[in-house]
């Protein structure tokens, strides 16, 4: 995923979950592409000898743009009272987090492809984990 493509990553539906899950959904498909999976494995066996490309895997600007478009959708959410997120940064990192981990241990690092079955469901959980933990009266 392109940087510049990041900030419409969410798209604000009136439905926090659906738009949580949609969101969540293509970002978990772009980290498992069998290119991204292939260089993710690549640089995790070069870390030893190089362990600078751990920086620029981990600062490239994309991962951060990602966040950014999550927190401020879960910040507005936060606004309107639809969520309580008290810090929408730290909850963006761990939906992202929670949705990479998963996929990337399910998928053996990209080595097994996941079903289309599987991918919503790492999504709808993880989905559900930042939903409950943030709900208002209102998101029940």
């Amino acid at each position: 995923m392109d940087p510049q493509d990041a900030g419409a990553l969410v798209t604000d539906t009136g439905d926090a979950r659906t738009d949580l899950q949609n969101a969540g959904e293509r970002l978990l498909r772009a980290m498992l592409t069998p290119d991204h999976m292939a260089l993710h494995r690549l640089t995790i066996a070069e870390l030893p000898h190089h362990p600078e490309l751990q920086r620029s895997w981990r600062d490239d600007g994309t991962g951060q743009a990602i966040r950014d478009a999550i927190a401020a959708y879960l910040a507005e959410r936060d606004r309107r009272g639809d969520l309580r997120v008290p810090d929408p940064a730290l909850s963006a990192h761990q939906f992202v987090m929670l949705l990479a981990a998963e996929g990337q241990v399910r998928s053996l690092r990209g080595v097994q492809p996941l079903t289309n079955e599987e991918i919503p469901q790492i999504v709808h959980q993880t989905t559900d984990l930042i939903m409950r933990a943030h709900h208002s009266r209102q998101s029940l």
